[in-house]
């Protein structure tokens, strides 16, 4: 499993980006399709 410090940092910029919620949106389209 990753550490708290590498994960916080990748989030943080994934939401600056805006690549968070097109991520979030997969993931529950995946949850969905099963």
């Amino acid at each position: 499993m990753l550490s708290p410090d590498v994960v916080i940092p990748i989030l943080a910029w994934l939401a600056i980006t805006g690549n968070l919620s097109a991520i979030v949106l997969g993931v529950l389209d995946g949850v969905r399709g099963q």
